[in-house]
């Protein structure tokens, strides 16, 4: 029982520490996906800005602030060092050459592309750490499930064994009274037995004796009767000789 329960806790506690892991996870990911979602977004902005300012001097205009206000708003200055550097030569020369129109579309379709990696390969990771999380929470929680069956069956054969040892319990002290009684009632048939044996044993006794009196009264009169016949016996001889 004792085993069971500490299955069952190790098996939830890891099923809450790999929940935990995957929410933060999760949090990450979409933090991240929206940094790359916003990213593209900014870069897609930037071409646009950038098609309807050739040969205007380009941070001087409202396209150019506004494509720096982009960059700013999503943070990325300090990741596209180049395109910083090309926007500051820009600035010195007081226009955007062709050579840089250029450069600044090649840089955002490489940016493009790899942003659009990067988020593919993030999905993806995202996508495994979800399947993996999905199949080892599944097989715990039918782990925990089944451990909790096994508990309540457990617990289940717990109760039915203790309510059978309290009937048992209930029936062995019933025997041991009527055992008591039975014991008592023969003891006390035995105390009478042996008393009415005892006073059989002093009946048969004083019977003896009074049969022992009997028979020598018996003897007695039988002796007293034979020396009266004997005395009558002898007269009647003495009356008839005279």
């Amino acid at each position: 029982m004792a085993d069971l329960e500490e299955a069952k806790f190790r098996a939830e506690t890891t099923l809450a520490y790999l929940t935990e892991i995957i929410e933060e996870q999760r949090i990450e990911f979409h933090k991240y996906q929206s940094e790359l979602l916003a990213a593209l977004d900014v870069f897609g902005q930037a071409r646009d800005i950038l098609r309807q300012s050739f040969g205007q001097s380009f941070l001087q205009t409202s396209a150019g602030s506004a494509l720096a206000a982009h960059f700013a708003k999503a943070k990325l200055n300090g990741k596209f060092e180049p395109f910083v550097r090309i926007l500051a030569q820009a600035a010195a020369s007081g226009k955007l050459t062709d050579g840089g129109i250029d450069q600044i579309f090649s840089l955002l379709d490489r940016l493009t592309r790899n942003t659009e990696d990067t988020l593919a390969a993030e999905r993806q990771i995202q996508s495994e750490r979800e399947a993996a999380y999905a199949r080892v929470s599944s097989e715990l929680e039918n782990l925990i499930t089944k451990l909790a069956n096994e508990i309540a069956e457990v617990n289940s054969e717990i109760a039915t064994l203790t309510a059978d040892i309290s009937e048992w319990e209930a029936r062995l002290e019933d025997a041991n009274a009527r055992h008591e009684t039975y014991t008592n009632r023969w003891n006390d048939r035995t105390a009478e037995r042996d008393a009415e044996n005892a006073e059989y044993a002093d009946a048969t006794a004083r019977r003896a004796a009074d049969l022992d009196v009997v028979h020598e009264v018996t003897e007695l009169i039988s002796s007293r009767v034979a020396d009266f016949t004997q005395y009558i016996t002898s007269t009647r001889e003495d009356v008839h000789i005279d």
